[in-house]
């Protein structure tokens, strides 16, 4: 498995796949989550499965339902530092880049 793919997730996939890939990962505790095509949906943190436990109180919900839809991200093709520097800034410390 790349760097990039063990980071990924399947919107398809249910709240509990995902924390067992967010226990995996040692240093970078989030997910970002794809759709069909590999298409960016958004990103699932710790703090988001837990929000969703308290509510559901099921590890069987499907990610659709917690997934965090504005997530940050950089484009490809930008080639403004300053948004690299901004979101570092601002406490991000992984985040995908978009083609």
């Amino acid at each position: 498995m790349n760097q990039l793919n063990k980071n990924l997730i399947s919107i398809t996939k249910s709240l509990g796949e995902a924390l067992k890939m967010l226990n995996s990962l040692s240093n970078d505790k989030i997910l970002f989550v794809i759709g069909t095509n590999n298409r960016f949906i958004g990103s699932i943190t710790d703090g988001d499965i837990r929000r969703g436990l308290m509510v559901s109180k099921s590890l069987k919900i499907k990610l659709d339902s917690i997934v965090r839809k504005k997530a940050k991200y950089l484009r490809k093709e930008d080639k403004n530092i300053q948004k690299l520097i901004e979101l570092r800034d601002k406490g991000y410390k992984i985040f995908p880049v978009l083609d």
